[in-house]
């Protein structure tokens, strides 16, 4: 059973690890249903109540995380709540919209006012009434409006109901805090992995040493950096997903956290996906 946890706003706390449902979906053929629901369920099964108050499982999908038809990954949401309709309750659910690349022909970002209720109105169609939205993401900046306009927006669809919280992915820290300045921001996305296989061989060591999974050592120490900061590990596969709910829980003492410091400031960390800040640099559009 899942002990550690985050608090999303202070009426909401789910899980320390979060679940992407991405890769079930984006991809030539999709993960089986019978598959994928095993996955997910797996981890809601892992939820807990402790002192009378309930750990949500915080599951992430996407308007656009499927090839044909685009909206796959929450058409397997809906099927998925479908059928096991009292899971509903227990899950907070996140997805990231407002691209133009659910438009047709069309690619990139799009976070006109139009847009963004477009977008809204259809991932509530598409979750055929089986779960509400709760967190609304664009997955990147779009340049051509400012993100106060963007936040203004997306507070107007809250006061109508269509989703309760905002987030951000892909941004900088000044973006955040001026996000921040016209409405509250429950959940930022950010995500850093490009050109880092020294790092990744050299965690894999101290994770062996340790007799876990790469993925648990990792999981586990974004977990001691805040309990504001949520991992966010994606799989399709049931074992895969149980172990790395298992990664939030795992401790990491001061020796080994002392290993993982030093791998860490010892590589270059290289790469980034920091678009906000250049108004001119092409969006492109993954996770």
């Amino acid at each position: 059973m899942l002990q550690k946890t985050a608090r999303v706003v202070s009426d909401v706390a789910v899980a320390k690890t979060g679940y992407g449902l991405m890769m079930m979906t984006w991809k030539p053929a999709p993960v089986p249903d019978e598959e994928a629901f095993d996955a997910i369920k797996a981890g809601i099964g892992n939820l807990l109540y402790i002192d009378k108050i309930y750990f949500y499982y915080r599951c992430y999908s996407g308007e656009f995380y499927g090839i044909n038809p685009l909206t796959a990954n929450l058409e397997l949401v809906a099927r998925f709540f479908e059928k096991y309709l009292a899971y509903a309750d227990k899950v907070f659910l996140s997805v990231k919209g407002s691209t133009a690349r659910a438009m047709p022909g069309a690619v990139g970002i799009d976070c006109s006012p139009e847009n963004l209720r477009r977008s809204a109105d259809r991932i509530m169609e598409k979750l055929r009434g089986t779960k509400k939205l709760d967190l609304f993401q664009s997955p990147r900046v779009d340049p051509k409006y400012s993100i106060e306009k963007t936040m203004k927006v997306l507070w107007g669809l809250v006061s109508e109901g269509k989703f309760d919280y905002i987030g951000l992915s892909e941004c900088g820290a000044e973006t955040v805090r001026r996000a921040s300045s016209a409405g509250l921001v429950t959940a930022v996305e950010i995500e850093d992995m490009k050109h880092n296989f020294a790092i990744v061989n050299a965690l894999k060591a101290i994770a062996d040493k340790k007799g876990i999974t790469a993925a648990q050592l990792c999981i586990a120490w974004v977990a001691t950096l805040g309990p504001q900061l949520i991992p966010l590990p994606g799989s399709s596969n049931k074992k895969r997903t149980l172990e790395n709910l298992a990664g939030g829980d795992i401790e990491l003492p001061d020796m080994e956290l002392a290993e993982i410091h030093k791998v860490l400031a010892t590589h270059t960390v290289l790469g980034g996906r920091y678009r906000d800040e250049d108004s001119n640099a092409e969006l492109l559009l993954w996770g």
